[in-house]
């Protein structure tokens, strides 16, 4: 799973905020991605259910909230 809170925070967290954008507006804190709920893709993405997609969402939430 390390691979998958890494993603949470780089992908959808950290690289859109050195490109301007909010934190509250990330993939990671909007929830979505491409028109997409962000733990739909994750469930697609890394083959898990829609709960540890939901559970590793919140995590990684827990860790960079501001």
């Amino acid at each position: 799973m390390s691979d998958l809170h890494e993603t949470l925070l780089e992908d959808f967290f950290f690289a859109p905020i050195d490109h301007g954008q909010e934190a509250d507006e990330t993939p990671l804190f909007s929830g979505e991605l491409d028109g997409q709920s962000l733990a739909e893709h994750l469930v697609v993405r890394f083959t898990i259910t829609v709960e540890e997609a939901q559970s590793a969402i919140a995590a990684a939430r827990r860790e960079v909230e501001l």
